[in-house]
């Protein structure tokens, strides 16, 4: 995130807002420990996982659930900033039993609108890599290219983003096993790279 910021990941894969969803993320350790670490900015980001036949059955609690989850976090002492994630696009049929389109049409819509109702910020994740299935192998997971992606829409939101459009300097670093380390500007960390290149040392 850049001077001044120490993130943590508490997320578990295969987890569920819903408390009654085959492997809810209420019962885990991450959760209890996501909370005792007092975080000052919370970004939540589930379901995906939701989606699927046995969990969607209990749809009708999908918004109280998620109510519940922002107050357990609202309510600790640091009263951190709290942010909403809608769930990454889902491609094809969905691995795992996923279902795209709950994801698409009931979700993502759902997530937006408690934001909006509740007044915390939306990080719009379905919107921002949609289109973009190469990067989602599986159709569900991102590849190391979507999660560049997505973690730098994250951190823009978070920190705000560089209003100037001039192209940053890069610089090359070489390291081990022939290999080179593109560089950029702290103030541009949020960027993401467009192309790539092949390099021949002359």
């Amino acid at each position: 995130l850049g001077p001044g910021y120490e993130a943590r990941n508490y997320g578990v894969s295969g987890r569920t807002l819903l408390k009654k969803g085959d492997f809810p993320y209420w019962n885990e350790n991450a959760y209890r420990q996501s909370r005792e670490w007092n975080p000052d900015i919370v970004v939540i980001q589930l379901g995906t996982n939701d989606s699927k036949p046995q969990n969607w059955r209990h749809s009708t609690n999908f918004i109280s659930d998620f109510e519940s989850l922002i107050a357990s976090y609202t309510n600790l002492a640091s009263h951190p900033r709290v942010m909403l994630c809608t769930p990454c696009p889902v491609y094809a049929n969905g691995a795992f039993d996923i279902r795209p389109g709950v994801v698409r049409t009931n979700i993502a819509p759902a997530v937006r609108d408690l934001a909006a109702r509740l007044g915390y910020e939306v990080i719009d994740l379905q919107t921002s890599l949609a289109g973009h299935s190469e990067w989602f192998p599986d159709t569900v997971h991102p590849n190391a290219r979507g999660m560049t992606v997505m973690t730098s829409v994250i951190r823009t939101a978070i920190v705000g983003g560089n209003t100037n459009n001039a192209r940053p300097r890069l610089s090359l670093e070489r390291i081990p096993l022939n290999r080179v380390a593109l560089n950029w500007p702290a103030d541009r960390a949020g960027a993401v790279l467009q192309s790539t290149t092949l390099l021949r040392e002359t």
